[in-house]
């Protein structure tokens, strides 16, 4: 069997994901997955990731305030719970979204042909469980066992 694509995950470590980007360039096969939180979208984009899953990357390259964010992704390391990195590269992140950083980052990805696979609704339950309109009041009664059992 032949490999056709190599896909990494979002606990992936810089040094590594730099590393390996390089390979499949070399083999010319595509390489597409998690962008990792310790990799700015676009460095992975430049690297050659062809496609990047759930927007991992792209909403915290985005951010305002990505420096703070990633470095506190940073300090938890591979520990790092899913839902504390959900948290902050997701919800904390798009909230303090910037249009003027996350113009140039567009047209940059779109020049090098970077797609984006976002798979959006997977990320509904997570980010709606840090929204207290949903967790609190009546709407709490329709939306916290979707929550809670995609947190678990």
């Amino acid at each position: 069997m032949a490999l056709t694509s190599l896909r990494f995950t979002p606990g992936s470590r810089e040094i590594r994901f730099l590393g390996i980007a390089g390979e499949p360039n070399k083999l010319k096969i595509p390489f597409a997955g998690h962008v990792p939180f310790s990799v700015p979208a676009l460095e992975a984009s430049d690297a050659g990731m062809k496609s990047m899953e759930h927007l991992h990357g792209v909403v915290l390259s985005c951010s305002a305030r990505e420096d703070e964010l990633r470095s506190e992704m940073l300090k938890g390391g591979a520990n790092l719970p899913g839902d504390d990195r959900l948290r902050l590269e997701m919800h904390e992140a798009a909230a303090s979204y910037d249009d003027r950083k996350a113009a140039p980052i567009f047209a940059h990805l779109a020049k090098n042909k970077t797609w984006q696979v976002p798979t959006l609704v997977v990320r509904v339950p997570y980010v709606q469980s840090f929204d207290t309109r949903i967790t609190t009041g009546s709407q709490a009664e329709v939306y916290s066992p979707i929550c809670s059992t995609t947190l678990d």
